[in-house]
């Protein structure tokens, strides 16, 4: 698939096509996927060097991220108890909470998104209404069976976000790395579901577009799932490309402060929603998605990868 796509956008031969993937492949770490995404095929060889492989990011996350520390990142349970003060929502462990706690919490929201506690890329997740459960017990002992025992009351939108995608609650992905006592904002993402799913999440169908310095999505969306670019929500018919992200300049006040709270782990994708009135911190990821932040088709007129960027901040290549 991945050949035929760069085969049409370059003009060049499949067979010249997959040996170069291959070589690249070999020589970066590349996978097709980040071939077509990083444009590749457009590229000379100082170029290429200039992108983060996921060779790059483990070695990055391996330098700055305690691995004692990571887990109260990764565990979601965890993460509500260290970052709550910063969630802006309640949450229920269905684990010591009873059939009884269940009921009264589901009352008390209406909505709940039950998850995994380790899931990833929005897998295990599900929207639970109110008003659609027959049955409450059989609910709460499928949830136990189906290790979804964490329950969170929905987040509240800010109108202009959830008019974006209605179906999903759309956040921003904004990755600091903490060096020297100083919290730098390595970029931000603008992810937003498909219209068919209540993720957002790109492994699980969802579309990313980067955001700039001022908090105006400055690019078209792109999905992985279909390999299209979208000017305009395909369900909702928004434009994407100069949308304002309301309340931005306070989400990027609060990863700085999350980014502050655990020292030892300095290099964290964190998720965040737009509430109605402030945004709150959905989750943080200590291996963050390293390609959404060099598709060739949002990169300026150099091309050139994320590695510099890094490197300015760290002060040496990684």
């Amino acid at each position: 698939m991945y050949v035929r796509q760069v085969q049409a956008e370059s003009g060049k031969s499949a067979p010249v096509i997959f040996l170069d993937m291959i070589w690249c492949c070999l020589r970066y770490g590349i996978g097709y996927l980040e071939y077509r995404t990083f444009g590749f095929a457009f590229q000379d060889n100082a170029h290429r060097r200039s992108y983060m492989t996921m060779r790059d990011n483990h070695r990055l996350c391996k330098r700055l991220n305690d691995p004692q520390k990571r887990g109260m990142l990764e565990n979601k349970f965890a993460f509500l108890q260290t970052y709550g003060h910063l969630a802006g929502r309640e949450w229920l462990d269905l684990r010591s909470g009873s059939q009884a706690d269940f009921e009264c919490f589901l009352q008390k929201h209406g909505t709940l998104f039950v998850k995994t506690p380790d899931g990833f890329g929005g897998q295990g997740v599900e929207k639970i209404c109110r008003d659609s459960v027959k049955d409450i017990g059989q609910l709460y002992n499928r949830l136990i069976a189906e290790g979804k025992i964490l329950a969170e009351q929905e987040i509240e939108q800010h109108p202009k976000m959830r008019a974006l995608c209605p179906e999903s609650v759309n956040t921003l992905r904004i990755v600091t790395i903490v060096e020297q006592g100083q919290v730098h904002v390595m970029y931000v993402i603008l992810r937003m579901g498909n219209g068919r799913g209540n993720v957002d999440n790109i492994t699980s169908g969802g579309m990313y577009a980067p955001v700039d310095r001022s908090g105006v999505v400055c690019e078209e969306a792109f999905c992985d799932k279909t390999g299209c670019f979208y000017e305009r929500h395909p369900v909702s018919g928004m434009a994407i490309r100069g949308f304002e992200i309301p309340l931005f300049h306070q989400a990027i006040k609060l990863v700085k402060q999350a980014a502050e709270v655990v020292p030892s782990v300095r290099y964290v994708g964190w998720d965040v929603a737009i509430g109605p009135n402030a945004p709150v911190l959905v989750e943080g990821n200590t291996l963050p998605g390293f390609y959404i932040r060099q598709n060739f088709r949002h990169l300026g007129a150099d091309k050139m990868g994320a590695k510099p960027d890094f490197t300015a901040v760290l002060g040496a290549e990684f």
